[in-house]
């Protein structure tokens, strides 16, 4: 339940909502529940309503062509926003994608998107980082946010390919879990700030500093904790029987699909 984080140009995406009431009573919206699909500059590629499936109570599916017709395009960022009216309180809930080439392979499977970057750091911030020749071109900035989730995402990797999870780092429903997609928002955010050559300072002695070194030293204390077996993820475990070496050296020494409202209810 829920949409995948990625999606292969010229096929199909499906993604799903339950809509419930705010003590988790799953009931059917009133009307239609409804999505649009926006681009990285906020304009309408797709709009329908999802339909209501019989399995479950108030648990709603769409299906959507994410083709070159349609608007969409490798290497880009994607927003599904949904709509609804659950017992008279308006709901929403949005779900960020990358489309990919049909040669992406699950080894580089990107573990966030443009919108978890932007939760961190803030739309203007990442337009500035990633903007490294003041011009404005939409796109160039958005292949620089690419690059750094690509980056991220091969970090983590290099990182964790000694676990004892699979890689790529997704549960059995091809998600990725929401501590891996935390880490790889702030890394990528940290990648784009570092390489925009941003210099801070402190505003009581003038010296320079990082800003965003919290963001740098919370995202690897994250990965030790992992390799540690500190932090667990829900994620497939490696089908190998043999333990890492890193996890050995180191036994020697972070949803729900719903919406989100004011009123207590949601999808």
């Amino acid at each position: 339940m829920g949409c995948p984080i990625t999606s292969t140009l010229n096929q199909n995406l499906t993604f799903t909502v339950q809509s419930q009431l705010g003590d988790g009573t799953h009931i059917n919206a009133t009307g239609n529940v409804a999505y649009s699909v926006l681009d990285s500059e906020s304009n309408v590629l797709l709009t329908g309503n999802m339909t209501l499936l019989q399995t479950e109570t108030g648990l709603y599916s769409a299906t959507i062509a994410t083709s070159e017709a349609n608007g969409f395009a490798v290497n880009s960022s994607y927003t599904i926003n949904i709509s609804a009216t659950i017992s008279g309180v308006a709901a929403t809930k949005t779900y960020p994608f990358l489309c990919v080439s049909a040669d992406f392979s699950d080894e580089n499977t990107v573990y966030c998107v443009l919108a978890d970057i932007q939760d961190v750091f803030g739309q203007s911030n990442i337009n500035k980082w990633a903007d490294l020749d003041n011009d404005g071109d939409s796109t160039k900035i958005i292949d620089r946010i690419n690059r750094g989730i690509a980056w991220a995402t091969e970090e983590i990797n290099s990182k964790l390919r000694r676990s004892k999870y699979a890689i790529p780092l997704t549960d059995n429903d091809g998600e990725v879990p929401t501590i891996i997609v935390d880490i790889a928002a702030n890394l990528a955010g940290v990648w784009m700030y570092e390489n925009r050559g941003v210099q801070d300072f402190n505003p009581e002695t003038g010296a320079k500093f990082h800003r965003l070194e919290y963001n740098r030293k919370r995202a690897f204390a994250s990965i030790s904790e992992i390799l540690s077996g500190v932090k667990t993820l829900d994620a497939v475990i490696r089908t190998t029987t043999e333990i890492p070496q890193a996890v050995k050296c180191y036994r020697h020494h972070h949803e729900h699909d719903n919406f989100h409202t004011h009123g207590g209810h949601c999808i």
